[in-house]
């Protein structure tokens, strides 16, 4: 064989194996394509088979829905739905709201006529918002009998409670109505403000001078300012509630405390009397060092608001106590204690005398006088004792 006849016989074994490789790659492409197919059509079908499973379950559940549904309202079964409550007013509710500032409007439960609820709004415990309600009372009872009908409706905190009028109605005693509100909404309020006062009590409230940096200027113009309240502690050292600022009468403040020989001083409150204006009246802490005092009197002098702290000033809240429930000439209760005027410790017993403030006019047979309360909480809660001689136990 000569060498050309060599050379083709190689270069046709080498093309036969160029065409069996692409034939055997083209076969395992071939395969793979096929199962490929096969695998997409399965998911498809799986796919398919779930969504049709899911609609079927779908279909089941609002039809057993409707069959559930149905058999309720065969058997006089309600589902547990949230009622409607439709706010209705009328010109007489509207006339009383516009004559006595106080919004009164009707309540309807899913259009059940029967359901018709009288509401009076909220109250909250000020002694002038105690008597303007109760008086308010007796006006609706008295000269609105088509608007009160029988029980009114009204809102402490969180919380609404009734109170019928028709007894009062039908032997028009105004009195004994505006006495029996008077000692509810006083209890109703004092178990709100005490419930607040012990879940505040161990908490930070307020701003501390920790919580807003002033600086050194500021607190060194404040040592300059007068201020309207001192308590000196046994070593020298004292509290001072400084007036800061001030607007349409009424004083801004920040407790300093301020060391014996005058060399330092802390801002350790901003803002004691959470946001309120008025005059500080004093300010006292118990010989712990944590536990104090104070009063913010306002509108002229005529009331003061009452405040505790526990941790030495750094947060206070505002400390609610009881009506004396004082009867004045025409026989209704009022509270004439309305100043809080000092606190001391006896035997471990917390005393506060409460006076009447610039409009006080109540005498007893002794003269003129003031209240007398006690804590066994370290001032959280406080109880009425009796009245006593206004000034008795002067500091």
């Amino acid at each position: 064989m000569s060498d050309q006849e060599n050379k083709e016989t190689k270069v046709n074994r080498s093309l036969i194996l160029v065409f069996a490789i692409l034939a055997g790659i083209l076969l395992l492409i071939g395969g793979s394509i096929y199962l490929s197919r096969d695998r997409i059509q399965e998911n498809i079908n799986d796919t398919l088979a779930s969504s049709r499973d899911q609609k079927m379950d779908e279909t089941g559940a609002e039809e057993e829905e409707a069959e559930n549904t149905e058999a309720a309202q065969n058997t006089g079964v309600t589902q547990d739905t949230e009622p409607r409550v439709e706010v209705v007013e009328d010109e007489e509710t509207k006339e009383f709201s516009a004559q006595h500032n106080r919004y009164v409007y009707y309540e309807v439960t899913d259009g059940d006529p029967d359901t018709k609820q009288l509401i009076v709004g909220s109250i909250y415990r000020e002694e002038s918002e105690m008597e303007k309600f109760c008086r308010d009372m007796c006006d609706l009872a008295q000269n609105y009998p088509e608007l009160s009908r029988d029980t009114i409706w009204f809102n402490v905190g969180d919380e609404r409670h009734s109170f019928s009028l028709s007894a009062y109605m039908e032997s028009e005693d105004m009195t004994a109505l505006y006495n029996d509100l008077y000692l509810l909404i006083d209890e109703l309020t004092l178990k709100e403000a005490e419930k607040t006062a012990r879940a505040e009590a161990g908490t930070s409230i307020g701003n501390s001078g920790e919580e807003t940096q002033i600086s050194q200027e500021y607190l060194d113009i404040y040592l300059t300012y007068d201020a309207d309240a001192v308590d000196r502690l046994a070593d020298g050292s004292e509290y001072r509630m400084v007036p800061v600022d001030q607007a349409a009468g009424s004083r801004y403040y920040v407790l300093l405390f301020v060391s014996a020989d005058g060399k330092t001083a802390e801002i350790v409150n901003n803002d004691p009397y959470l946001g309120m204006g008025g005059a500080a009246k004093w300010i006292h802490f118990l010989e712990d060092g944590r536990t104090g005092f104070s009063c913010l009197s306002y509108s002229g002098g005529s009331k003061g608001v009452f405040y505790r702290t526990e941790d030495g000033g750094r947060s206070f809240q505002e400390i609610a106590y009881p009506s004396a429930k004082v009867k004045l000439p025409d026989g209704t209760y009022y509270n004439p204690f309305v100043m809080p005027e000092k606190v001391w410790e006896e035997d471990g017993v917390l005393y506060m005398e409460a006076g009447q403030g610039a409009d006080g006019d109540y005498y007893n047979q002794e003269g003129f006088c003031h209240g007398l309360y006690s804590s066994n909480d370290r001032g959280v809660t406080w109880n009425y004792e009796q009245e006593v001689a206004a000034g008795r136990r002067d500091e």
